[in-house]
């Protein structure tokens, strides 16, 4: 459900701006955000330290292009299929 809503999001939003690309931030702990993303498209670009309710966490950046199709949404990034496995950045 979460993937769903998440495609209707962008889909509204690419209809009615000039978006160019898509950029999504989780928590590197967050496993079921980081799939939400993958089955947006969207691919790891970046890994950085920050804090969050005053804790050190490392926060996963995720981008993609606003014009992919939707055939590049239902499937997974092959180059990251598990976050643990996503290079470091």
């Amino acid at each position: 459900m979460a993937t769903a809503a998440a495609h209707g999001a962008l889909e509204l939003v690419r209809e009615a701006s000039p978006a160019l690309r898509f950029v999504g931030v989780t928590d590197s702990r967050n496993a079921p955000s980081i799939r939400v993303l993958q089955k947006l498209g969207m691919r790891l670009v970046e890994s950085r330290s920050t804090l969050f309710k005053g804790e050190h966490c490392q926060e996963l950046v995720f981008s993609r292009h606003a014009k992919v199709t939707e055939s590049h949404c239902t499937r997974l990034d092959t180059n990251y299929p598990d976050h643990a496995k996503s290079p470091s950045l």
